[in-house]
């Protein structure tokens, strides 16, 4: 129905497919607002895995991960091997 002339002229009708409409309408707004609630949950459960992983690197490679990471492998090339 995009048309005017597809709607019933009987407002008992119209006022049929207006609430049919609002029900649907709320019906998604209720699935939304269900899925933006997991959404929020996921992303702070993301959050708080990367913090996790953050301190787990920390503790495995130093606080300065990245340059110590790579500082390794300069001192491996650079180091002869009897």
């Amino acid at each position: 129905m995009t048309n005017a002339a597809d709607f019933p002229d009987d407002i008992e009708a119209l006022k049929a497919l207006l609430l049919l409409s609002q029900a649907k309408i709320a019906n998604q707004d209720g699935q939304l607002s269900t899925q933006d609630t997991l959404i929020e949950r996921k992303e702070d459960r993301i959050k708080r895995l990367e913090k996790l992983l953050a301190d787990f690197k920390r503790a495995l490679f130093g606080a300065k991960s990245e340059k110590s990471n790579t500082s390794w492998r300069w001192k491996i090339s650079k180091r002869p091997w009897p």
